[in-house]
């Protein structure tokens, strides 16, 4: 008899740098900075941490104090990744606007161990191909003491 394990996967949502909680895909509100349920993934152990940017634009506004900006004066999403990168003990996922090699590459060396893709894939499938060829698969643990 197999016992499939139950895995913890938060998926957030960043949108011009903020995290946001979504209704519909319509409405957003913000709840806060890239970095601020990290605390509370680490201690629970997740097994993975998605941030998919579903911002429609390149500005970042992660200036709100009111919102314990951690990452106050980052200006791009790949400043926010190596910040996140930074603080994150477990597997980082980034995705969202990933259009080229180029980009997948980018996010990679800015500390994100993957990378998810939706829309180019499914406009040109020859990109995960293409993609899978040019990266290292597998990501490296990020916990202390190597769990």
């Amino acid at each position: 008899m197999s016992v499939v394990k139950t895995r913890l996967i938060p998926c957030l949502l960043l949108k011009n740098g903020l995290i946001v909680r979504s209704e519909k895909f319509t409405y957003h509100q913000i709840i806060g900075d890239p970095t601020t349920q990290l605390e509370r993934y680490n201690a629970w152990r997740v097994d993975e941490l998605i941030y998919l940017d579903i911002s429609r634009d390149e500005s970042y506004d992660v200036r709100r104090s009111d919102a314990k900006i951690a990452t106050q004066g980052s200006r791009t999403l790949l400043e926010i990744i190596e910040v996140v990168a930074k603080v994150c003990f477990m597997p980082l996922t980034f995705g969202g606007r990933i259009r080229s090699l180029e980009e997948i590459r980018e996010r990679l060396a800015h500390g994100a161990d993957k990378v998810t893709i939706n829309t180019i894939a499914v406009q040109r499938p020859d990109f995960i191909t293409d993609g899978s060829g040019r990266h290292r698969v597998g990501a490296r643990s990020r916990t202390p003491g190597g769990r």
